[in-house]
């Protein structure tokens, strides 16, 4: 092997150059950070997205809850409170129950177990609803939380406690408008994610009741 032999093959078997190999890594290090970027904003979009449905649902169960208690309610008993609170009477035995208390027997036959929703109570066959218990709702601004209080005794504001309903409502009032109240909430998600906060997802909901005669 000639001399300029040995050198062309010493040549083709050299290694890599350190600028050649900073190329690679800042290449490299280039593409990584885009894929993860990727990956991030894919994530948030979606968080977003679930964020602004569980907002939803969850005020929706609040309100759906709300209105259906207030449409089977006396008008003439339901008291609003600063546009953040209401009180009203319910026919309704109990909570699981799922019949209403009315006067469609004698006081011996609901004695007797006739009319089981009204044990107890003396019934004159008026066919009226025979209200039972009171119940209130109330947001609670400093949790966020819209809040139901139930009770056998009459129910007056300031009212506290209570069963959470409803968690991460912004706001909410409720409010009589001609012959219609409307109820309004807004509910609020909002997280982080891998350090950056995503912006609050926002859903503002409304239900109706009308006022019966």
């Amino acid at each position: 092997m000639t001399r300029a032999t040995s050198l062309r093959c010493f040549r083709d078997q050299r290694g890599v150059s350190l600028i050649e190999l900073l190329v690679t890594v800042i290449v490299l290090s280039a593409l990584f950070i885009i894929i993860d970027q990727v990956f991030i904003s894919s994530h948030r979009s979606a968080r977003k997205v679930e964020l602004s449905a569980d907002a939803s649902q969850n005020a929706r169960i609040g309100v759906e809850r709300l209105t259906r208690e207030m449409r089977e309610a006396g008008v003439g008993g339901i008291q609003l409170d600063a546009g953040t609170a209401v009180i009203f009477r319910t026919a309704r035995p109990a909570d699981a129950s799922a019949a209403f208390c009315v006067d469609w027997r004698s006081s011996s036959e609901a004695l007797a177990g006739a009319n089981p929703g009204c044990s107890g109570v003396p019934l004159t066959g008026t066919y009226a609803p025979v209200w039972q218990r009171w119940v209130g709702y109330y947001f609670d601004a400093p949790s966020g939380e819209l809040r139901r209080v139930a009770s056998s005794s009459v129910l007056t504001f300031p009212l506290v406690g209570g069963q959470v309903v409803a968690t991460s409502v912004e706001s909410f009032s409720i409010a009589l408008s001609s012959d219609t109240y409307l109820v309004r909430a807004k509910g609020r998600g909002q997280e982080s994610v891998q350090g950056s906060a995503i912006p609050a997802q926002e859903v503002l909901l409304e239900g109706r009741v009308a006022v019966r005669n």
